[in-house]
């Protein structure tokens, strides 16, 4: 009699499955190794997908939505209007008010009295290209869409580089990281659809991570600084620079690049003969723009939509809270994060990343639906990176689909719950918080682990 114990044997018919299936696998294994590996198929197959994006983007071209109208098509037509570079000097014009109705520049405002002029409050950088691209001879609203559309590619190119470097350059994963970013939903609603610009700051902070995760701090800064020129929103990612440079991984000088880089795109203005202080104002005039707690986003301030009439017209009591709040929840979150010791790995720096594009919006007041943009790409380049939680990507995604839904479709995908149906994008954002967060602790106990007692 012996000791050792049979092991259970399969049917016969269950091998013959599980050896078809093998088959299968290795035959498509080898089919995409050939293709992809081979550089000229890995070329055919990203301009495949870019093609296709490029299409799917042109289709939307027409569309004029609200902000075309009120802004980015004014602005076009007054650089047109002024002789482009000549009007660098000048802020665009986006509409005349009336006691009647406002009226966009460009319109006809003969029968009208004009009691107010409202201009335009984006940074200077982006008035910038627009006074350039006013030279060529093509409708504005395809002019704007089409810069747009170019840093989507540039966004999706920047994401593309950091898979590759991070998947042991393995092409069939970056040709999938591509293909996705190229046709991730509130990409190309923001770019093409909207004519919104919130993929150009987006695209200037993947390639800042880029060149952060390859050791390159200071042409990490020039991106920085350029995200900055064009979009306020750039400061959503400034809490995982100071978790680096706690780190150790920037001095503080270094932050004077990045300033300068904004400092340079304000000279043509300059010299334009704009007043000193005015391009610095624009920064400010946009902070200030709007009152409501919340615009329409995922964010905490939700909560406050019922009860904002206590707080006042100009929403200045709810920045007494709100501005404190926030900058108390970043400053403790950095905090943790630092005192954790979570190792400043490649795939961590993501991971951070991620985690304060999707946090700090949602704890700051008057954020508007297209503000959690960033945080879209950058948990989706997570799990690409990780290639685990890809629900995450999906509840960021569906988070802010459902508040562009009120802008795009003219009202709320549950027409009886009205602004309520927002509560379903604040429960998406805080799971992806919390799992975000969850991971960090799991870096924790792996980097304690892998520490020999002393």
């Amino acid at each position: 009699m012996t000791n050792k114990q049979k092991s259970p044997t399969c049917p016969p018919w269950i091998h013959k499955i599980r050896a078809k299936i093998s088959n299968i696998y290795h035959v498509v294994d080898d089919f995409f190794h050939e293709i992809i590996i081979n550089r000229w198929g890995f070329i055919i197959l990203g301009l495949v997908f870019l093609i296709f994006a490029i299409i799917l983007r042109l289709a939307f071209f027409p569309h004029i939505s609200g902000d075309v109208y009120w802004y980015l098509k004014p602005w076009m037509l007054f650089y047109q209007d002024n002789g482009g570079l000549q009007a660098i000097g000048e802020l665009p014009i986006s509409y005349y008010q009336t006691p009647n109705k406002n009226i966009p520049y460009g319109g006809d405002i003969s029968a009208y009295t004009v009691i107010g002029i409202v201009y335009g409050n984006y940074p200077l950088a982006y008035y910038n290209v627009l006074a350039l691209l006013s030279y060529l001879p093509i409708d504005v609203v395809y002019l704007v869409k089409a810069f747009s559309t170019f840093f989507d590619i540039v966004l999706a190119l920047g994401i593309a580089f950091i898979v590759y470097q991070l998947s042991n350059q393995n092409r069939l994963y970056t040709l999938i990281a591509w293909a996705i970013a190229l046709i991730l939903p509130t990409g190309w609603l923001n770019s093409s659809l909207w004519g919104q610009s919130d993929g150009i700051y987006a695209a200037l902070l993947v390639w800042c991570l880029y060149f952060v995760i390859r050791e390159k701090p200071k042409t990490s800064m020039i991106f920085l600084g350029l995200a900055l020129a064009f979009k306020v929103q750039t400061i959503f990612i400034l809490p995982l620079f100071a978790w680096l440079y706690l780190k150790r991984k920037f001095k503080l000088y270094d932050l004077f690049i990045a300033l300068g880089v904004v400092i340079l795109t304000m000279i043509p203005a300059w010299i334009g003969g704009m007043a000193f202080l005015d391009p610095f104002k624009q920064y400010l005039s946009l902070a200030g723009t709007y009152s409501n707690p919340n615009m329409y986003s995922g964010s905490f301030y939700v909560l406050f939509d019922g009860i904002s009439g206590a707080f006042g017209q100009n929403g200045l009591d709810i920045d007494i809270f709100g501005i404190p709040f926030a900058l108390l929840v970043l400053l403790l979150s950095v905090y943790a994060i630092h005192k954790l010791e979570v190792p400043t790995s490649k795939e961590n720096i993501i991971l951070v990343a991620a985690l304060f594009a999707i946090l700090t919006p949602f704890v700051l007041p008057h954020m508007h639906e297209r503000y959690f943009y960033l945080a879209d790409f950058l948990v989706l380049l997570y799990v690409l990176i990780k290639r685990k939680r890809v629900y995450l990507a999906i509840f960021v995604q569906v988070a802010s689909l459902i508040t562009y839904s009120h802008f795009l479709l003219g009202g709320y995908i549950i027409p009886d719950l009205g602004r309520g149906t927002m509560l379903f994008a604040v429960g998406f954002n805080i799971a992806v918080i919390y799992f975000l967060f969850k991971d960090i602790v799991i870096e924790h106990r792996i980097n304690k682990k892998s520490i020999p007692n002393q």
